[in-house]
């Protein structure tokens, strides 16, 4: 008997595998060119209108009302990337919500239309169609089309009263994972706005008595602190897993590296320390990027008792620690980058750089401690996401 794990209990028939052409129909989008494009008329929905899910507004094109050929969205109808450079994005999908202005879909998009939009939207979001997907673009295909989107086949619910409870069900933990991502957009948007006003010295603290700290002083990064490069560090001497962290600008983007430096791709032995001659930074510092694209990145991290390779490089504060990473993240590094085949910046680079500084370390410490809970609460609400698209996800493999 074709059933799901997880069911309600009042439905007792098996399901049964459809194709998707069975349960709706696909319509291609337009083709238009760049003298098609208006000011405003009738809104193109495109791949970069396809954000996490959802319909995002942030990136609009236009084209003449009148335009040949275009195809009216509708509310409910699945918006479908069919064909993109990165393949990593095609089939990425969202369902057009009421109140999305006049709108249809450019040639690299697709919808869906369905008498179960919602239920078919859920479909759309589990590992089935992924595979599907990724079985049509194979190893160089960087599309898919609308032939090969009616021959995907799922397991179905006999009835649209199941079909629909589904749907409602999935799309209240959807409404719950949207309604915290907005909570997080709002709380990083406040932070960056207090942050703002902090180094502009717009908005001040006062001290335990209510009196006001003494003005800032402006001071060049060289005065606040001691620059150090990293080291070069072999491929034969790479991968070991003890010892003390080398990192290297890729464990930036490892997700428990987002603010401290807690873990490496590599680690090396006190032996190896004293062959090679190297100089372990024992103190607290701040590492970033110092050769490549990476720096435009402008990731600045935390790190303690490391080393880096000589792509890197490390500021040790005489300041308050968390005060300066707060400063640093204010300080757009690359614009001090020497433009060449390689951008890249030394120590002299940056240490001209102007700052404004709180003569009073205790400011220093009050800044930094209010910028710190501000991260607190954003973070508590990444990890409910986090925990409530896991928990999504469980729910999508049981339910279908």
């Amino acid at each position: 008997m074709n059933v799901p794990k997880l069911r309600f209990g009042e439905f007792k028939s098996s399901w049964k595998f459809m194709k998707l052409g069975q349960l709706g129909n696909t319509i291609a989008g337009l083709t238009y060119s760049p003298k098609d494009i208006r000011d405003s008329g009738l809104l193109v929905l495109r791949s970069s209108n396809v954000k996490d899910g959802q319909i995002d507004l942030g990136d609009c094109v236009y084209v003449d009302t009148n335009v040949k050929g275009a195809k009216i969205s509708q509310e409910n109808d699945i918006l479908i990337c069919v064909r993109n450079g990165s393949t990593s994005l095609i089939g990425k999908n969202a369902l057009i919500p009421a109140g999305i202005p006049h709108c249809t879909h450019g040639a690299f998009m697709t919808v869906f239309r369905a008498e179960q939009p919602k239920f078919i939207h859920q479909l759309f979001q589990t590992t089935n169609y992924k595979t599907q997907v990724s079985a049509d673009l194979g190893a160089r295909i960087n599309s898919i089309n609308n032939s090969q989107l009616i021959k995907y086949q799922f397991a179905v619910p006999p009835t649209e009263c199941e079909q629909q409870k589904i749907a409602d069900f999935l799309s209240a933990v959807d409404d719950k994972i949207t309604a915290l991502t907005a909570q997080k957009t709002a709380l990083t948007q406040y932070k960056q706005g207090m942050m703002q006003r902090i180094f502009a010295q717009t908005l001040r603290f006062k001290d335990d008595n209510g009196a006001d700290y003494p003005e800032w002083d402006s001071m060049r990064l060289e005065e606040l602190g001691e620059f150090k490069s990293g080291v070069g560090f072999s491929e034969s001497e790479q991968g070991g897993q003890e010892g003390i962290p080398f990192f290297k600008v890729s464990d930036m983007n490892l997700s428990e590296n987002t603010f401290h430096m807690n873990i490496a791709n590599h680690y090396v032995t006190e032996e190896q320390i004293q062959k090679l001659k190297l100089k372990v930074i024992k103190k607290d510092a701040i590492i970033f990027a110092k050769v490549g694209a990476a720096i435009f990145l402008e990731r600045k991290r935390i790190a303690k008792n490391f080393l880096i390779d000589n792509n890197m490089m490390a500021f040790i504060p005489k300041a308050n620690l968390l005060f300066m990473k707060y400063l640093f993240e204010t300080v757009q590094l690359s614009k001090f980058a020497q433009v060449g085949a390689l951008p890249s910046y030394n120590s002299s680079d940056l240490g001209i750089i102007k700052v404004g500084l709180p003569n009073s370390y205790e400011e220093q410490t009050k800044i930094a401690q209010f910028l710190t809970e501000l991260d607190d609460k954003i973070n508590a609400v990444g990890a409910q996401i986090q925990s409530a698209q896991q928990w999504k996800q469980g729910l999508l493999q049981q339910m279908f």
